[in-house]
């Protein structure tokens, strides 16, 4: 028998853990056109470093001139920049007459989604194997040393506890509050698959003062909201994040939890049944359309859509 109840319970922590950039050590196999219209694989024949962005974001534009320095003319690796969202095939090709790298339009959130991201800019670095050593969220003051240390990591000039020193001793001379409200959203995760609302709640605040719009933190607050059955809350708080940080069918996701509690069924069907196909990750939306036709009594769609969750979460995070 599906237990509904399980599934959302597995359902919501790989996605609390996704957010959190748990994708650290999974296997990626992907082949890819660039905008170019070559074919490549990531990896290739040697490590890779795939830099998600927006050109239009300012913090993008940032992350693309650092990583560029980093690696410079290195034959080591590989390097690759994924242009997401609906305008992506126009500002990829924008951006590869104006750069030297490969670039990949991801229009439907489909690679970026495979690599569990879900903020801009986001950097992914891949051993040869195909292997995630790093995933680095978002962009610090310490984004070249940690960019060269995952680099080194990547391709075996270092080992994985090196690594961590070398990251460790970055993290004492630069500690930006963005470096400190992500320790705080990485513990609100953890004590909120635990159980520990209030906690989670405490280091979610703190760290939302020190960055008011982290879209981690907005998420991780509302999700809180809703767990204590304030569904109007949550909705509000959804509205604080900016716009552009978090892709429109992840909010929609959201959203439709939030109608759902309030019993708006029909509201959030209608908002979450167009996404399924372009989700990345419809684990969590498959689970809510069960609710829904479990609602209107058609109780065999509601077991086909709790399975497809459970099978759809299951599958995108396995490890190898």
């Amino acid at each position: 028998m599906i237990r509904p109840a399980a599934i959302l319970a597995w359902v919501l922590a790989m996605n609390l853990i996704a957010w959190a950039g748990a994708q650290v050590g999974e296997h990626i196999d992907r082949v890819v056109t660039t905008t170019a219209g070559a074919t490549v694989k990531i990896p290739s024949d040697r490590p890779a470093v795939v830099l998600c962005v927006r050109p239009e974001q300012p913090q993008s534009q940032s992350a693309i001139h650092q990583a560029m320095e980093v690696i410079g003319d290195s034959a080591e690796v590989a390097r690759f920049a994924v242009v997401s969202g609906a305008d992506a095939d126009k500002r990829a090709k924008d951006f590869a007459a104006a750069s030297r790298w490969p670039v990949l339009a991801d229009a439907d959130h489909d690679l970026s989604g495979a690599l569990g991201v879900h903020a801009w800019p986001t950097t992914i670095v891949i051993d040869a194997k195909g292997i995630i050593v790093a995933h680095l969220a978002g962009l610090d003051p310490a984004y070249s040393s940690t960019l060269a240390a995952a680099i080194d990591l990547a391709v075996g000039k270092i080992d994985r506890p090196t690594y961590e020193k070398r990251i460790a001793q970055t993290d004492e001379v630069v500690d930006d509050p963005h470096a400190k409200a992500r320790r705080h959203a990485t513990l609100a995760t953890t004590l909120f698959i635990e159980g520990k609302t209030d906690a989670a709640a405490g280091q979610v605040e703190m760290g939302l003062k020190l960055i008011p719009a982290d879209a981690s933190l907005l998420i991780a607050r509302a999700r809180i909201e809703l767990r204590r059955g304030d569904a109007e809350a949550m909705l509000k708080t959804l509205d604080l994040i900016p716009k552009g940080s978090v892709p429109g069918i992840v909010l929609a996701t959201l959203r439709a939890r939030a109608l759902i509690h309030q019993e708006k069924w029909a509201d959030a069907k209608t908002l979450i049944a167009p996404t399924i196909k372009l989700n990345p990750d419809p684990a969590e939306a498959m689970y809510l359309l069960g609710l829904v036709a479990q609602h209107e009594g058609d109780m065999p769609a509601a077991a086909a859509w709790f399975r497809k969750a459970f099978e759809s979460a299951d599958r995108l995070h396995a490890m190898p």
